[in-house]
């Protein structure tokens, strides 16, 4: 290659090299600092809907004269049974 090329590119990567620095130590730390609250917001909305919709469905099911089918009662029993004899209670 010619070395009018190579100083041409040398020259290029370092502009596009201090260029993309710039942009990290300025720009890049605003969109990950904006990025990281959405994300936390969106976590928190998460949470609070989850927790609105436990609180809905025990409601509902307090209304009602049998929560469980039996076959949940089955599965229920039988799980808590496995707890207890593996925690020798």
């Amino acid at each position: 290659m010619d070395t009018s090329i190579l100083k041409k590119l040398k020259k290029y990567f370092i502009i596009f090299l201090v260029l993309y620095v710039l942009y990290q130590i300025t720009i890049g730390t605003l969109v990950r600092k904006y990025h990281n609250f959405f994300e936390k917001e969106d976590r928190r909305e998460f949470v609070l809907k989850a927790k609105n919709k436990i609180l809905k469905e025990m409601k509902n099911a307090n209304n009602k004269d049998k929560i469980f089918s039996e076959e949940e009662k089955k599965i229920i029993r039988n799980f808590l049974r496995k707890i207890l004899t593996e925690l020798d209670l």
